[in-house]
């Protein structure tokens, strides 16, 4: 009887190879060549004692494959423990770190204050209202004699002569003029003045609040810096409601600055971020009024000379 490898020989706890090791130890008593001459087989891959070891073989390859396997998930599982033990643990601050966005950082949004015109209100002026002066357009020269301007102004529009400033006397195709500066009265009191002294006039209406035309000035260029004049200062709120009007073209760097000039007339600087929010302002003059007044803009530099 030839002799055969026994893939039993450490032994197994499996029941279905216990039963098949019995089956083979059968066999070997019988013996192999009996055996084998009884069914005629000649083919070896055939042979029952063959197949059964084979199978055996094959079982016990994937029995020792799958502890393999096991034992690689093991040392996997260790080694990131390991790793997650002697890693920091990720803060607040590294994750926005990570999340953080590249490019340029979006502008801050104007927020009011007004502390500065506060100040200046309350302290410098004492609350007392601000009024500009304002310029009238009068048709009647009076054979452009400025005395007799002024009594003509006093008797029939009840002016006082202490609100009447300089006099200039102009001419244009329509004939001659004069533009007379009232100086520092409220607008509602010079539009009452005008009516009453107007109403005296036989031949129409002799005298109006002149309109200047808005010529930009380009010596140094248009800035993002503005300069506002004419308007009235009657109130502490006054300097919010003219931020509230100018933001509307474009948004600020900092809070609009009113100041008086040598004069005593208020004037305004606005700060644009950009030169488009003051350009947009500049080209709306003609529809901008604030307290009644129509609004004078300017980029010119002379303005920021006057009011030193």
């Amino acid at each position: 009887m030839s002799m055969f490898h026994n893939p039993f020989k450490k032994g197994q706890k499996s029941s279905v190879e216990i039963v098949l090791k019995r089956k083979i130890e059968c066999l070997i008593l019988i013996g192999d060549n009996v055996l084998d001459n009884f069914y005629g087989l000649q083919d070896h891959n055939k042979d029952i004692e063959y197949q059964i070891v084979e199978t055996l073989n094959k079982s016990k390859e994937e029995k020792n494959h799958k502890k393999n396997k096991n034992k690689d998930k093991d040392k996997d599982m260790n080694r990131s423990k390991m790793e997650s033990k002697t890693s920091k643990p990720i803060t607040s601050k590294q994750r926005k770190k990570k999340t953080k966005k590249t490019g340029p950082k979006p502008q801050r949004k104007y927020k009011y204050d007004g502390s500065a015109f506060i100040d200046f209100y309350l302290g410098k002026n004492e609350s007392k209202p601000i009024y500009c002066h304002t310029m009238l357009y009068c048709t009647e020269t009076q054979g452009q004699n400025e005395e007799k301007l002024k009594e003509f102004l006093k008797k029939y529009g009840h002016f006082k002569n202490e609100s009447i400033g300089t006099i200039t006397f102009k001419s244009n195709r329509k004939g001659e003029y004069a533009l007379i500066r009232v100086n520092h009265l409220p607008l509602k009191s010079i539009k009452q003045k005008i009516k009453t002294l107007n109403k005296s006039r036989t031949n129409g209406d002799v005298l109006s609040i002149f309109q200047s035309k808005n010529v930009p000035n380009y010596n140094n260029g248009p800035s993002s810096i503005v300069f506002i004049y004419n308007f009235d200062v009657t109130g502490v709120k006054a300097h919010r409601a003219m931020t509230d009007l100018l933001l509307t073209y474009g948004d600020f760097k900092k809070d609009i600055s009113i100041r008086t000039d040598k004069n005593g007339d208020p004037f305004a600087i606005v700060y644009f971020k950009t030169l488009m929010g003051a350009q947009k302002l500049f080209y709306a003059e003609q529809d901008l009024k604030f307290g009644g007044r129509q609004l004078t803009v300017s980029f010119s530099q002379y303005a920021e000379h006057l009011y030193k």
